[in-house]
């Protein structure tokens, strides 16, 4: 019956009226193409036409190679490293992390992990990184978090918060490898 196709095909528990399918036209197409660049151009420039793009906002992770934990503990690490990171920059009200975490970004999270050799190495990355990578409003506050495992309290990874992507941060980075494992 027409009833029982309806269910079928709609997985509805009562069978609402079919509707016919709009019809386009090449014109309504292209004229829809149209508006949507234009949205898009708009929101990928400064609304006026500029090309000024935002910079890519990514959040860096550092692991111990040393440590040798499984694969897994090193992930939980990461995840742990991150997560408190993230949770700490939008305490402060880090602008670039809540643009970081906004629903439009979510798609393009972009972590980057890394393997440091040592503890000794680590502590460097983060010196270095406290020292060339500073808040914008003349805070003291680091802007990476250093975890310490638990309840061995073991540093085991540093995750920073979610910054843009510069040449500064390409130097504290340089010579570093781009994975753990």
């Amino acid at each position: 019956t027409a009833l029982s196709t309806c269910m079928l095909l709609y997985s509805l528990p009562l069978c609402a009226p079919l509707r016919a399918f709009p019809t386009f036209t090449r014109t309504s197409v292209r004229s829809s193409l149209s508006n949507h660049q234009a949205l898009h151009r708009m929101s990928t420039t400064g609304g006026d036409g500029s090309t000024t793009k935002p910079k890519p906002v990514v959040q860096y992770i550092f692991l111990r190679r040393d440590l040798e934990w499984p694969a897994g503990a090193m992930a939980a690490q990461a995840a742990h490293a991150s997560l408190a990171a993230v949770t700490e920059a939008l305490r402060a009200n880090h602008e670039p992390t809540a643009q970081y975490v906004s629903a439009d970004n979510l798609p393009r999270m972009t972590k980057q992990v890394y393997g440091v050799d040592t503890l000794e190495e680590l502590e460097k990355v983060r010196d270095t990184w406290a020292k060339k990578i500073v808040p914008e409003d003349g805070t003291e506050e680091p802007l990476y978090y250093w975890w310490m495992e638990q309840p061995e309290n073991i540093p085991s990874a540093m995750a920073t918060w979610p910054v843009e992507r510069t040449n500064k941060v390409s130097k504290v980075i340089k010579g570093l490898k781009l994975t753990y494992f």
